[in-house]
């Protein structure tokens, strides 16, 4: 676990999800919270994603800031 960073929360981000979560459930995708907010902390933190949660990919298709690690495959 030593090669992973821990990123913060600004205060900002709480604002960022909600803009997120609001696009998301306009477009009819309503996501769960924590997914989204995994999504405005990479994006706030300029940081690439690293999942194998399909969640990501729509998240991305609306939020198309949202970067994800293209790693090996499952």
């Amino acid at each position: 676990m030593n090669a992973f960073v821990q990123l913060p929360i600004h205060q900002i981000t709480w604002d960022h999800l909600g803009l997120h979560l609001a696009a998301l459930r306009a477009k009819g995708l309503p996501m769960p919270f924590q997914d989204v907010l995994l999504a405005a902390v990479a994006i706030d933190n300029n940081a690439d994603l690293w999942t194998y949660d399909d969640h990501f990919t729509v998240i991305q298709g609306v939020v198309s800031s949202l970067r994800l690690f293209e790693g090996p495959t499952s």
